[in-house]
């Protein structure tokens, strides 16, 4: 288990490193869709028309902006084979069932002002 964890931290302190060097913006809004670069796990491109909602979730006093998508299984299950990426997986699961999207996008990591 330890093995497991040492493995697990090790990457996502890597990644938060690459994310910190990264000049690339967090989120794209254009006329195709909506990309979300903010984890650095994987980015993401959602299509316009596979939006059918986008909504604001407070939890306590974090904000994150939910894009409600028409197929959310079909999402979870195309993410990369390998075992973190299983623990990606499952976190995108339990996104759906607990706020209704494998979707959250954490607004506090944007460089942007939010109104309250």
């Amino acid at each position: 288990m330890g093995f497991i964890c040492i493995i697990f931290f090790g990457y996502a302190v890597l990644q938060i490193f690459r994310k910190l060097i990264d000049k690339k913006p967090g989120l794209i809004i254009d006329n195709t869709g909506i990309t979300e670069n903010i984890t650095g796990i994987t980015s993401k491109h959602l299509r316009w028309e596979n939006i059918t909602e986008i909504k604001i979730f407070n939890m306590l006093i974090v904000k994150f902006i939910v894009i409600i998508i028409d197929n959310p299984n079909k999402y979870i299950e195309y993410s990369r084979k390998g075992f973190l990426y299983s623990i990606f997986r499952q976190m995108a699961k339990l996104d759906y069932k607990m706020i209704g999207s494998p979707i959250n996008i954490y607004t506090n990591s944007l460089k942007c002002k939010q109104k309250n």
